[in-house]
């Protein structure tokens, strides 16, 4: 019986009943007409190169179940692709190497079924991404090697889950890759009052035991002055920050160190990262004031032969140092421009109508406000003269943060 199926892979055995019955016109005695036969499946409709490994000289029906399962070391050559279920009833498996099989890309759920992993060799192949945590579901895994790959970045998730004495990541074009943590508010936005709820966060995992600095400015009272974040955890464990008398307060994460490197020692000593650069992680601001847009002047203020305004009786500074812009949306009729801490709207020669000014406040967080006012150009009557006009406020736009 041959099997002839789906692409699927199926359990290590499954079962099935052939029937034989004697034909109608009664010729034939049947005796022991049923049959329950066993379809030792899990080997041969997985990937080729796998199956090979798997089957070494035995038929396709061979190895049973049980001798899956015992299997301690696989080396495969040639894949080229891999399946979900190729490595199915492997429980026994420790070792797995494959290395230079051209693999691009890993299916979820690629190593499902080989849960005892211990070592596993993916160098030389040419990864650029891989599932999300890919290798979540290996608990025991301590070695991991993807050097030599086409990693530009660490995959987000690639230790979660892990508790690694060996990694590299060596030779990638990426590499070395930037072990930084990012301080994140989880509670609300990082300039809403206090106290703010925080954690540091590795997108992809810490792939060993990482303690990490803190710092703030100015120094506050309740921080912690370290942050350890487990091997294989995403994030370490949560901080809370309140805000100072003034201003707002800054915090910033410090670079963690690597273990001491003892690469090539035997099993279990030998604490081997490679390719990896613990580095400061980017500062967070908290509690900054953001600029605020201020009501327009009534429209008597904004009459007269020149319009020129504070900026600061349009836009309250908050924190941050700002940056101003200022435009028209109609320069045929008047144009803005920042005249020292003013601003100034200018006519054109002979012009007459309506435009709106824009005024857009950014500090250095990137916050704006902005405030928007239209102003009419006229001439003076009854004389039409270019010397002097008037201008009188239009209607307001809502001003935006």
């Amino acid at each position: 019986v041959r099997i002839a199926d789906d692409e699927d892979i199926e359990p290590a055995r499954e079962w099935f009943e052939v029937v034989i019955e004697a034909p109608a016109d009664g010729c034939c005695t049947l005796r022991r007409a049923r049959a329950r036969v066993a379809v030792l499946e899990g080997v041969c409709d997985r990937t080729p190169a796998v199956a090979e490994a798997l089957r070494g000289d035995a038929a396709c029906t061979a190895p049973t179940p049980a001798a899956l399962a015992s299997r301690i070391r696989l080396a495969v050559t040639g894949a080229g692709t891999l399946r979900t279920g190729d490595f199915q009833g492997l429980a026994g498996l420790q070792w797995l190497d494959l290395s230079g099989n051209d693999l691009a890309t890993l299916p979820d759920g690629a190593f499902a079924g080989a849960e005892g992993l211990r070592e596993l060799d993916l160098s030389g192949n040419a990864l650029t991404t891989l599932p999300p945590q890919p290798f979540a579901a290996l608990p025991r895994l301590r070695v991991l090697d993807l050097s030599g790959n086409a990693f530009a970045a660490l995959p987000t998730g690639l230790f979660a889950g892990l508790s690694l004495r060996e990694a590299s990541l060596a030779h990638n074009p990426g590499a070395p890759f930037a072990l930084a943590a990012e301080l994140a508010r989880t509670d609300a936005d990082p300039w809403a009052d206090g106290p703010a709820t925080l954690e540091a966060r590795l997108p992809a995992g810490a792939p060993f035991p990482m303690r990490l600095p803190l710092t703030a400015d100015p120094a506050a009272d309740g921080l912690p002055t370290m942050l350890a974040v487990p091997a294989g955890a995403t994030a370490a464990e949560p901080f809370v920050a309140t805000a100072p008398a003034t201003g707002a307060l800054t915090l910033r994460t410090g670079a963690a160190t690597l273990p001491p490197a003892n690469c090539g020692a035997e099993w279990p000593f030998r604490p081997c990262f490679r390719g990896f650069a613990p580095m400061p992680g980017a500062t967070l601001t908290l509690f900054r004031r953001p600029p605020r847009a201020l009501p327009v002047p009534e429209s008597e203020a904004l009459a007269g032969d020149d319009l020129r305004l504070p900026l600061t009786s349009l836009i309250a500074a908050g924190d941050g140092t700002l940056h101003w812009q200022a435009t028209s949306s109609d320069e045929s009729v008047a144009v803005a421009r920042l005249v020292g801490g003013d601003l100034l709207v200018e006519p054109e020669l002979g012009a007459e109508g309506t435009t709106e000014i824009i005024l857009v406040a950014r500090d250095s967080a990137g916050l704006t406000a902005t405030v928007r006012f239209q102003v009419r150009v006229e001439f003076y009557a009854p004389a039409r003269q270019s010397a002097g006009w008037r201008n009188a406020l239009g209607t307001l736009l809502p001003a935006t943060l």
